[in-house]
């Protein structure tokens, strides 16, 4: 019943379910001292905390955080993280004082908002994350714009492209996923900071001051909306699913690439395995991770969107297990995303066997076609069915007859000898090799790739401009919140001695 430690208490089976909601103590306990330090000044600022009781508030504040989350004891019984410090507080200041703590605040609003600054924070480091990924894959972009390979669809051989297109690709949806996980990170940095619950307290705080010495640049304006409201959250992980999903879209054609049926692709030692029982294998595991930690971030965002719909407020606080799922797979998605920045660099390439791969499965038909288009002018549906009768044809004929003549004369009696292919036309539309050159705007030509790779990190550097003003954003409340305790110590120390020094005059006053 009571959130007390001297309170009623609740039965072991209920207390047990407790550790359901209150998960992530060590990744909140310093938001949530923070919060409460930031709370305490404004409240003393605004006159609402004396200053003695805030100074003993603040001195153990301070003690709290250097000993750390192991040295707070966890009472389940008083059912959350913040019930728990106020108690530990109490131990290390006087309950009158500790008491002030929580002044104008329900407990969720505590988990609330430390749980949002945690994420906030692991949030920009995601973003770092996935920003040096994206240049790791714009080098290999660069790097790879002459390797030719096939790329299929369902299966078949479809166009031939290069390995550095193939990257750039990728790099183009991580720009896509930055601007995502950008606009969630606004979002979320919308403080709901002493916003109260249901109505705000009867107080005369200033919630800017408080979100100020957080390091949030907004409001939440509302009570209403604040307290029970977590669609930042939601935001983050709909950014995040589609993130890791797109992570593991790329996963599962490397896995191919690299399976000894394609050959196309190794990684290096550091990042490869074999198997406890066959020694043969070489198993690219650096790529293991990445499905099921898209699996964990689509069914946390899946699981959270069931609770934010069904969660009314006067049902219950079951709203607390949003952000508990946002933290459980944020720290997983960055650290595959780190892996991969480390693991790619090593991969080994066969550009022989891509190339010969390309050459092998009638990738260049589509090339035919537009051949037959732009030199004969035939309509593109008819050359698509003549190219098609060709490459049945030829490929009927077995043995090596794959050849430019071969190919030129099919394609004449396909078209019932209406036209006359020249046989070095086509041997220019088999070259895979200068086939690729001729797909530039935004093709796998090489110097089309060197535009798309300079055109990414364009973006990437003003990506790095904010993400490096939101790390200093956090650096400077950080410091600001320190400089703000310190002077309200340094004013109660200087009354104190006032107050002494005045009590002594009256004692030797005549």
């Amino acid at each position: 019943m009571s959130q007390s430690a001297n309170g009623p208490k609740p039965h072991p089976d209920l207390v047990r379910s407790y550790a359901l909601e209150w998960r992530h103590g060590a990744a909140t306990f310093l938001p949530l001292l923070r919060y409460n330090k930031a709370h305490v000044v404004a409240a003393t600022e605004a006159g609402i905390i004396p200053l003695q009781p805030a100074a003993s508030l603040l001195g153990a504040l301070g003690a709290l955080a250097e000993t750390g989350f192991d040295a707070l004891p966890q009472d389940a019984r008083l059912d959350g993280h913040q019930p728990n410090m106020e108690a530990e507080l109490a131990r290390r200041c006087g309950a009158e004082n500790a008491g002030w703590v929580s002044i104008g605040r329900a407990r969720q609003e505590c988990e609330f908002v430390a749980r949002q600054i945690a994420c906030r924070e692991e949030h920009l480091q995601l973003v770092d994350a996935v920003a040096e990924l994206q240049e790791t894959l714009l080098e290999l972009a660069l790097r790879e714009t002459e390797a030719v390979m096939p790329y299929a669809t369902w299966g078949q051989p479809a166009e031939p492209i290069t390995l550095g297109y193939y990257f750039a690709a990728l790099a183009e949806g991580l720009a896509a996923d930055l601007k995502r996980l950008r606009c969630a990170h606004e979002s979320l940095s919308r403080s709901r900071a002493d916003i109260g619950q249901v109505v705000p307290a009867p107080l005369p705080i200033d919630r800017g001051r408080v979100a100020e010495l957080l390091g949030f640049p907004s409001l939440m304006r509302s009570s209403l909306y604040g307290y029970a409201s977590l669609d930042a959250e939601l935001e983050v992980l709909s950014a995040m699913s589609i993130l890791t999903a797109n992570l593991a879209r790329a996963a599962e054609n490397i896995f191919v690439w690299c399976s000894p049926e394609y050959g196309f692709l190794r990684f290096g030692d550091a990042f490869s395995g074999t198997s406890y029982l066959m020694p043969q294998k070489r198993n690219p595991y650096a790529l293991r991770m990445v499905r099921p930690v898209a699996a964990q971030a689509a069914g946390a965002w899946s699981e959270a969107l069931q609770l934010f719909s069904g969660g009314l407020p006067i049902v219950g606080n079951g709203l607390i297990h949003i952000p508990n799922r946002l933290m459980d797979c944020m720290k997983p998605a960055r650290d595959v995303c780190t892996l991969l920045s480390r693991a790619l660099p090593t991969l080994e390439t066969d550009r022989e066997r891509m190339r010969a791969a390309a050459e092998a499965g009638w990738a260049q038909a589509p090339q035919l076609v537009y051949l037959l288009v732009d030199a004969h002018g035939v309509p593109f549906r008819r050359a698509h069915h003549l190219v098609a009768e060709a490459v049945r044809a030829v490929s009927g004929q077995g043995g090596d007859n794959i050849t430019p003549e071969a190919v030129a004369a099919a394609l004449s009696a396909a078209a019932g000898g209406t036209i006359r292919v020249q046989t070095k036309a086509v041997h220019q539309a088999l070259d895979v090799v200068q086939l690729v050159a001729t797909r530039s705007n935004g093709g796998p030509a090489p110097a089309s790739v060197q535009k798309q790779v300079a055109a990414l990190r364009e973006g990437a550097v003003a990506l790095r401009q904010w993400l490096d003003g939101e790390h200093q954003r956090g650096r400077d409340a950080e410091t600001a919140l320190d400089a703000a305790a310190r002077a309200i110590v340094a004013r109660s120390t200087e009354a104190q001695s006032a107050s002494s020094a005045h009590t002594r005059n009256l004692d030797t006053a005549p």
